[in-house]
């Protein structure tokens, strides 16, 4: 699925329903104002390669809606102004898991991830080398719930600000279990910052930070 146009899911949009699929089945090359690649709402995907779209906000993948679930789906090299792989907005029940999120941009925040508002739960789930301005790998907004846990790992991300793995500006985020990189698979310039300043080191044991601190 190549190569289209639209203002939600330049590839592919699932409302209310579900779709399965492997990463064999390609969504690429699709330009989107929300969710270059795919536009989830109320429902769950399960496997796809979505790679190399570009949309304002959600280069890969654009959450909305309640209890939309990401299962095994690979999302790389997507490009947007806000959640280069994916941006999740405001909703309760969201997961993602099993899934990877390599080599997505963002011109300012969520190199991988940008969650604004709701509840985010992720398990099993690689965020590795994405870039952005600010928070390559997660960045948490708008009072939103986000969890990392189940062997997950937040990699070799970058931001040419600050947070390279994570950047929590208004909400909570926790971490059980998650690999947060060491030394050529470090996060630059740091694993996790908040929006007062602080930095915090990652690790696999289990801690929670707000925009306050950890």
């Amino acid at each position: 699925i190549h190569d289209n146009e639209a203002v939600n899911g330049g590839g592919v949009a699932v409302d209310s329903g579900d779709l399965s699929a492997d990463t064999t089945t390609e969504v690429y090359d699709n330009d989107a104002t929300y969710g270059g690649g795919v536009y989830l709402a109320d429902g769950s995907i399960d496997g796809l390669w979505v790679h190399d779209n570009d949309a304002d906000n959600a280069g890969g993948v654009y959450m909305t809606g309640s209890a939309s679930d990401l299962v095994s789906v690979v999302v790389e090299d997507n490009t947007a102004d806000y959640g280069g792989g994916l941006l999740s907005e405001d909703q309760t029940g969201h997961t993602i898991s099993s899934s990877t999120f390599s080599g997505n941009s963002a011109t300012y925040s969520g190199g991988a991830l940008y969650i604004y508002g709701g509840t985010m739960t992720i398990t099993g789930t690689s965020l590795d080398g994405n870039v952005a301005t600010y928070a390559g790998g997660l960045f948490v907004d708008w009072n939103s719930v986000t969890s990392l846990s189940g062997a997950s790992s937040v990699t070799s991300n970058t931001a040419s600000d600050f947070g390279g793995g994570a950047l929590i500006y208004d909400g909570t985020m926790t971490s059980s279990g998650t690999d947060w990189g060491t030394g050529s698979s470090d996060n630059s310039p740091q694993d996790i910052y908040t929006l007062n300043g602080s930095t915090k080191t990652g690790g696999a044991g289990s801690f929670s930070c707000t925009e306050t601190g950890c």
